[in-house]
């Protein structure tokens, strides 16, 4: 990239200009109050042949309006949200962040959005934005000032939609395993239908990010949307769609759902943690609206304790691919049986295994299968030997051959000669 540098009070622009995008809302009417309304949306192009970071955006509020007409103020590119709330403060908003805001890819563009929560009782006000000053690590932003258009304000009228939420679910301790209700709430949607557009949880206890997999949202008992393989490395599992969900007016149950495959000795705790982590818009208005928890301001909507997760556990099953009938008499190496092995909570060891065989459906002291081995995923573990027809069967001492990572399938096979 292009290196700034500064002559007396003047900076030299970089390899990326912003423009008015295309998406970017024309003058319109906002309900008053409403959550997360779009004011205006940008286009930062990149020229160079490397990425550039944007450490800084300013904006400055346009129209006849006053600095408390916006309660908090955020950017967003596409469904993502970049930052956490900002105010207005003599009439400008300054967002910064040296590890970059967003990343231009190089040659391509992004899209940065304004969106702010509008107070109550402004009705009559207009207001605007306008970018007037942006760095890269490539220089300055050119192509500035650019205003978006003024918006109007109106009060909401009667009947509009509203959320809110209630009833979360509190677990002690629990047991890896999959398909577990890691967040659970209520979410009553008044006077009207809703359309919940995106919903984004952070998971705010000492679990690795790998440890909880396949996070899926659901809507009274129906999953939403493509599940998450994971939270991402700030400890969010965000779900957008495409085409927003209808809520029906009514009380209804939502969840998360995921696996729990590992993290045993630590905790988790999952959280819809800000107004801003939930997007519901009324669906004849087309106005986002401020959820409430409990009918008052919105807090935090999570369990009151982590859940903590239990020592790991080890699964064994006999696989559907195991040999049933007949084997070939003298046989050599002949596949007997086959047991699917799984590993939950934590790594775990499997130091030891031990085998015996039926004759005519019963234990025998008589007779033995001869040169017993055991293999994992198609390699011989431990020593060959005879496997015994007792009760007590034969073991097995594997050592550390067979260890198995949290949330992983071994197969393990018993081959002998007949």
């Amino acid at each position: 990239p292009t290196t700034p540098t500064t002559t007396g009070s003047t900076t030299v622009s970089g390899s990326v200009s912003a423009a008015l995008d295309m998406t970017s809302p024309v003058t319109s009417t906002l309900i008053t109050p409403q959550g997360v309304a779009t004011f205006a949306t940008f286009k930062l192009t990149n020229s160079s042949s490397a990425a550039a970071k944007v450490t800084m955006l300013k904006f400055k509020r346009t129209g006849i309006s006053s600095d408390s007409t916006l309660n908090n103020v955020y950017l967003y590119s596409g469904a993502a949200r970049l930052t956490d709330s900002a105010s207005v403060s003599q009439g400008v908003v300054n967002f910064s962040d040296a590890s970059g805001l967003v990343v231009v890819p190089a040659m391509s563009s992004v899209t940065v959005s304004v969106r702010a929560d509008v107070a109550s009782g402004v009705n009559g006000q207009t207001l605007g934005i306008m970018l007037t000053d942006g760095m890269t690590d490539a220089g300055a932003l050119s192509g500035l000032p650019i205003s978006g258009a003024e918006m109007n304000f109106a009060v909401a009228p009667a009947g509009m939609a509203n959320a809110n939420f209630s009833a979360t679910t509190t677990i002690a301790s629990i047991d890896p395993q999959n398909d577990f209700v890691v967040w659970q709430a209520n979410l009553n949607i008044g006077n009207r239908d809703a359309l919940m557009s995106s919903i984004r949880f952070q998971q705010v206890g000492s679990v690795y990010a790998s440890d909880i997999k396949n996070l899926r949202f659901m809507v009274d008992g129906t999953q939403v949307g493509a599940a998450v393989d994971q939270v991402d490395a700030n400890r969010f599992a965000t779900f957008s769609f495409a085409s927003p969900v209808t809520v029906k007016a009514g009380n209804h149950t939502i969840k998360l759902v995921g696996d729990v495959v590992a993290g045993s000795g630590r905790n988790l705790k999952f959280s819809l943690r800000r107004v801003v982590d939930v997007e519901i818009t009324d669906s004849q208005l087309g106005v986002v609206v401020t959820p409430t928890v409990l009918n008052g301001g919105f807090v935090a909507v999570e369990p009151v304790n982590a859940a903590s997760i239990n020592p790991g556990t080890i699964t064994v099953t006999k696989d559907t691919s195991s040999p049933s009938g007949n084997v070939v008499l003298n046989g050599s190496g002949v596949t007997l049986a086959k047991f699917a092995i799984k590993a939950a909570g934590e790594e775990l060891k499997v130091e030891n295994l031990t085998f015996n065989f039926q004759l005519n459906g019963a234990a025998t002291s008589g007779p033995k299968i001869r040169a017993g081995s055991i293999f994992a995923d198609g390699v011989q573990i431990g020593s060959q030997q005879d496997i015994s027809g007792l009760a007590l069967g034969t073991q097995f001492n594997l050592g550390s051959s067979l260890v198995i990572p949290a949330g992983k399938t071994v197969m393990v096979e018993v081959r002998a000669d007949i």
